[in-house]
């Protein structure tokens, strides 16, 4: 059984190298190489629309179109939080990208370190 999970995590390592290998010989952007990820496709794509929304709401208020003063502050504090959350989410989507990369590269010097 140890035998395979071995065999997982080098899968991994070589996949994560094959796909910079690919990055690299093609010249591919790094941008199309994440987003083939659907890990990754699916939080950015959230972090977009949380952007996008937060920013449309800024412009709402500010615009003028809601007429109670405090609604439109409520608005406005809203669409500024809506809009650093979906910022943070784009981190914390694009800094997860690299984590799995450093686990596996962990583990196998773990490996490696035990065996000797």
């Amino acid at each position: 059984m140890a035998r395979n999970q071995k065999k997982i995590g080098s899968e991994l390592h070589s996949d994560a190298s094959r796909l910079k290998n690919i990055h690299e010989r093609n010249r591919i952007p790094k941008m199309i190489v994440l987003l083939s990820n659907i890990r990754l496709l699916i939080p950015f794509l959230s972090g977009m629309l949380q952007v996008v929304a937060g920013l449309v709401l800024i412009s709402i208020t500010i615009m003028g179109i809601i007429q109670p003063l405090w609604l439109s502050a409520m608005f406005s504090i809203l669409g500024s939080i809506t809009s650093m959350m979906g910022v943070l989410l784009l981190y914390y989507s694009f800094a997860a990208e690299h984590s799995l990369e450093t686990l596996i590269n962990q583990a196998i010097k773990r490996v490696i370190n035990s065996q000797n």
